[in-house]
């Protein structure tokens, strides 16, 4: 990593700058209207948070008892009727939303957009060692994604966005710490990121995997790094769980109040990726931790196609391991093989599949 690689030119800066600016400046150009119910909950959430302090919703449901008044997404919990999504965009939202109405939501996700755009070059320039490279993924961030669609907007996935970035540019940090205050610190401020994110979107635990796997494959002190984000990782978990229980009864670090209510909120439904995940960590922990010979190398690529064999045979990690396989060949070998129902999918004279 050399300084020249890494010296940010006033140019450079410049344009930073710029990129930053966008979301905030649109924030209070675009429109203020929903696009969707989820909006709607959302903005229910806020309002209850921001005037009440509340996670739940008074809006008569419990003394009328009117189906009118129970909204699609709302659950009728042990407190009342409760919002079915996770409440961190309320909470976070809340002084927003008391100074500026809907608008107040919409900024907050745009300040979580600057922050996503800094570390996205934060990560890049780190990974790269190269300002240009760091450059060209903001670039590409801003202008090659529907990462404005989502700053300008009431959904929480912004903010999610920042908190699972935020633990990512914490857990690299903590892979070549030096001291174990500094290991403990960056590792304990990552699990917390997760935790935080859980609370705006429950798939901010998608990252966990990731940023073990980097643990075991690349920190200096691997357990004393997992320790201090399982650590970081604990107070997150047992606010989700206390939410969930108010809101609707059930200790649970997810969930929607409902059976079936979707979001992957099941967590008997997770069965086949725990196992395909415990397999490929004790992978990854050998790979770090044993030493290679080739004798070791040709029992463990032997054992490695029989493990594979045997998940395909266990009906929970086979029904995982199938829709992926199909995922792929869609996405990289034949997009034609891609089933989609919905109107402006469809397949044009020539046989090429058009969206």
């Amino acid at each position: 990593m050399t300084a020249d690689a890494l010296r940010v030119s006033e140019q450079q800066k410049r344009v930073l700058f710029i990129l930053c600016l966008i979301p905030l400046v649109g924030a209070f150009l675009v429109s203020a209207g929903l696009f969707t119910i989820d909006e709607l909950i959302y903005l229910i959430s806020a309002d209850a948070m921001a005037r009440h302090g509340s996670l739940t919703i008074e809006n008569g449901y419990e003394q009328f008892a009117s189906s009118d008044l129970k909204l699609w997404f709302m659950v009728e919990g042990p407190n009342g009727l409760a919002p079915q999504y996770p409440p961190g965009l309320a909470i976070l939202g809340a002084p927003f939303y008391l100074l500026l109405g809907v608008r107040g939501l919409l900024l907050l996700n745009a300040v979580a957009a600057v922050g996503v755009t800094l570390l996205t070059w934060a990560i890049a320039r780190r990974l790269y060692a190269s300002t240009t490279v760091a450059l060209v993924s903001v670039l590409i961030l801003t202008f090659g994604t529907f990462h404005l669609d989502y700053a300008w907007s009431v959904w929480p996935h912004m903010s999610c966005a920042f908190f699972v970035l935020l633990a990512f540019f914490l857990a690299l940090r903590a892979l070549d710490a030096d001291g174990t205050r500094d290991v403990l610190s960056n590792a304990i401020g990552s699990g917390l990121a997760i935790g935080v994110g859980m609370l705006m979107r429950a798939d901010a635990i998608l990252i966990l995997p990731v940023i073990a796997a980097c643990i075991i494959l690349y920190a200096t002190r691997p357990f004393l790094t997992i320790l201090g984000g399982t650590m970081g990782l604990i107070p997150g978990m047992a606010a989700a769980m206390w939410i969930n229980f108010h809101k609707f009864g059930e200790m649970s670090v997810v969930s929607y109040g409902r059976s079936g209510a979707g979001g992957g909120d099941d967590v008997n439904s997770h069965l086949g990726a725990a196992i395909v995940l415990a397999v490929l960590f004790a992978a990854l922990l050998a790979v770090r931790f044993v030493p290679w010979t080739r004798p070791r190398a040709k029992i463990a690529v032997g054992g490695s196609f029989a493990g594979f064999a045997l998940l395909l045979l266990v009906p929970a990690t086979r029904d995982l391991l199938y829709p992926i396989w199909q995922g792929y060949i869609g996405l990289f070998i034949d997009v034609r093989s891609i089933d989609d129902p919905r109107p402006g999918v469809g397949f044009a004279e020539d046989g090429s599949l058009l969206f």
